[in-house]
C-alpha cells in the first residue's frame, strides 16, 4: 500500500494506530471493519479542526444581556464534547458572559449556530439512527447492531429513553396542530415541488368494497351502504 496515501494523516498518533491495525489485517472482513474505523477517526479528526476554527473565531455579532441589557463579553475558549455518529467530537468554541455580572449563565453562540441545546452529550443524527433501529427490532439487538456498525456503545435503556423523548415530542406537535385546527386554524399547505406538482395524478383505493364499474348494487353493498 502507498505511503503518500496516508501522508497527511501520519502524523497524527490516533490515526497512525488505526493504520497499523489495518497492515496487520489478512482477512476481508478484517480490513473492511479497520478501514471503517480509520475513516471515521479521519472524519472526526476533520471535523474537529472545522469546529475548533468556527469555535475560535469571532463573532461579527454583538450579543446583549437579557436583562440589563449590557453587552456579553467574550472571557475564554471553553471545551465542548458531542458524541456522534462517528465518534468523539472535541472542540473549543468562545463563551461569553455578562459585564454587570447578571445571572444568566454561560453563553454559546457558536453552540446555537450548531443547534446544540445546554448538556446535550449526542448528537441528533446518533438518537436519530438508534431510534430507527428500535423502529423494528428490539432495543437490546439494536445497540448491539448500532455498535458494530459504528463502534459507538449505547445502552439498550438509552435508546429506549430516547424513543420515547421523540414520541411524546410528536404527541405534543400533534396536540398543538389539533388546538390550532379546533381554534379555526387551518393547516398550511404542505410544499410540493413544480417537477412532482406537475405529474399526473394516480388514484388507488384499498378495499373490495369499492366499485369502479357501474354494476348492480350486491348485497355487501347494500350491508355497507355504498351506491
Amino acid at each position: 500500500m502507498s505511503e503518500k496515501l496516508f501522508e497527511a494523516i501520519e502524523s497524527e498518533p490516533h490515526l497512525n494506530e488505526h493504520i497499523k491495525s489495518l497492515y496487520k489485517c489478512e482477512k476481508l472482513n478484517e480490513l473492511v471493519f479497520a478501514a471503517l474505523k480509520l475513516g471515521f477517526a479521519i472524519a472526526t479528526s476533520i471535523l474537529e479542526t472545522i469546529l475548533n476554527e468556527g469555535g475560535k473565531a469571532k463573532d461579527k455579532y454583538d450579543y446583549f444581556c437579557p436583562i440589563c441589557d449590557s453587552k456579553l463579553n467574550s472571557k475564554e475558549l471553553k471545551k465542548r464534547t458531542i458524541q456522534s455518529l462517528i465518534g468523539k467530537l472535541t472542540w473549543k468554541r468562545r463563551i461569553l458572559r455578562c459585564s454587570k455580572g447578571c445571572k444568566i449563565g454561560l453563553v454559546a453562540p457558536f453552540d446555537e449556530k450548531l443547534n446544540i441545546k445546554p448538556y446535550q452529550i449526542y448528537s441528533v443524527e446518533l438518537i436519530k439512527m438508534a431510534c430507527l433501529l428500535a423502529v423494528f427490532i428490539p432495543y437490546d439487538i439494536s445497540a448491539k447492531i448500532l455498535k458494530q456498525l459504528t463502534g459507538i456503545s449505547i445502552c439498550a435503556n438509552t435508546i429506549w429513553n430516547w424513543v420515547q423523548n421523540k414520541g411524546r415530542e410528536v404527541m405534543k406537535k400533534k396536540q398543538e396542530e389539533l388546538n390550532r385546527l379546533e381554534s379555526g386554524e387551518m393547516p398550511a399547505p404542505e410544499k410540493i415541488d413544480e417537477t412532482i406538482s406537475d405529474l399526473p395524478m394516480v388514484i388507488g383505493a384499498d378495499g373490495v368494497f369499492v366499485p369502479f364499474r357501474p354494476q348492480k348494487k350486491s348485497q355487501k353493498e347494500r350491508q355497507y351502504g355504498l351506491k
